[in-house]
């Protein structure tokens, strides 16, 4: 049996330790955060540095009145949770429905200002969106959408649509054109082409700008701040 060289023994251990001291200096804030969560405001003011505690030191107080309903005069986190992931899941589907016809038509059909239109999306998506928060809030408001999760998702709709097709259209002009020209040499439309041959093949990119969108929109606070609370709807809050 063959010894591996030690310079590929050393270098196996310097990765694994490398990999180790990643995985606890990206953990630690997050266990530190746990940490805090279930100790009582008295023990981190006295030792906020302690990283360690007892069982019996251990509280879930925190927990309950961050959790419980507004109606018992706490804070009612967990339907601002809720409206976060009804809101973030809406964007989510209607940003996929839009951009993946929209991406395959810009990747693979030829048309005038294709190259345009394509720069276009992107370029949309760099605008800030203080920009668009003023006008946004004076249309939402005559139409009567600025105090709901809809209105809300409305935005972030057409937030993510321009990024999210500049995103397939990338992913979908990977894709041989070999293969749907067999598939459309079998009779298949251009319809027929997409959902059973490109879509299918791009699904992993699908998923992966469906989470991207979903970040986006989970992690937005600005015109969650600007669009619900409103002095008596401060219960559809939007916080993230």
């Amino acid at each position: 049996m063959v010894e591996a060289p030690r310079e590929v023994i050393r270098f196996g251990w310097l990765r694994r330790l490398t990999i180790l001291v990643l995985i606890v200096v990206t953990a630690l804030p997050f266990y530190y955060m746990a940490l805090l969560s279930v100790r009582s405001i008295q023990q981190v003011l006295l030792e906020p540095g302690n990283l360690w505690v007892s069982f019996g030191e251990i509280s879930l107080r925190t927990y309950d009145r961050v959790l419980s309903s507004t109606d018992d005069g706490v804070q009612g986190f967990l339907r601002l949770i809720s409206n976060s992931l009804i809101v973030a899941s809406l964007t989510v589907l209607t940003s996929l429905w839009a951009p993946i016809p929209g991406a395959y038509a810009v990747s693979r059909l030829v048309f005038k200002g294709r190259r345009q239109i394509s720069a276009l999306f992107l370029a949309v998506y760099l605008f800030p969106p203080m920009i668009m928060a003023i006008p946004l809030f004076v249309i939402f408001t005559r139409v009567g959408l600025r105090d709901s999760l809809f209105g809300l998702a409305l935005v972030y709709v057409a937030q993510t649509i321009p990024v999210a097709i500049y995103m397939l259209r990338g992913y979908f002009a990977t894709i041989p054109r070999s293969l749907e020209e067999a598939a459309q040499l079998d009779g298949c439309s251009r319809l027929q082409i997409l959902t059973r041959v490109s879509l299918p093949l791009a699904m992993p990119w699908v998923i992966a700008t469906g989470l991207y969108v979903f970040m986006i929109a989970w992690n937005e606070f600005l015109f969650a701040l600007l669009f619900l609370v409103t002095t008596g709807t401060s219960g559809q809050c939007h916080w993230d």
